[in-house]
């Protein structure tokens, strides 16, 4: 008995197809990869910056650590949670209301 040409056509079809779902698998896992290599760059960049500012401003005398904690609290807590970090999909108000300084 002779096998239905439509099955092996239908198997075609599935290895082909599997082969696509594989090979597409494997191009966003490298994208992926990428993109994650990038935003942590971005990060390094942002904590050297941040780092710099702060010492600088504290060889200035200019650091206020007390009011520093304050103002990042106040931040944090802008964008609806406290978690040490703002929410880019919570963004933070564009300026926050403090308390006045002591």
């Amino acid at each position: 008995m002779a096998t239905n040409p439509r099955v092996w056509q239908m198997l075609d079809e599935l290895v082909r197809s599997s082969r696509m779902q594989a090979f597409h698998a494997r191009r966003n896992e490298q994208l992926a990869n990428e993109e994650s290599d990038v935003l942590a760059d971005q990060v390094a960049e942002l904590a050297l910056v941040v780092r710099s500012l702060m010492q600088y401003l504290d060889e200035k005398g200019q650091v206020d650590t007390t009011r520093f904690m304050e103002i990042m609290t106040a931040l944090d807590a802008s964008d609806g949670v406290v978690d040490g970090k703002l929410n880019p999909k919570r963004p933070a108000a564009k300026r926050i209301h403090l308390p006045k300084k002591r």
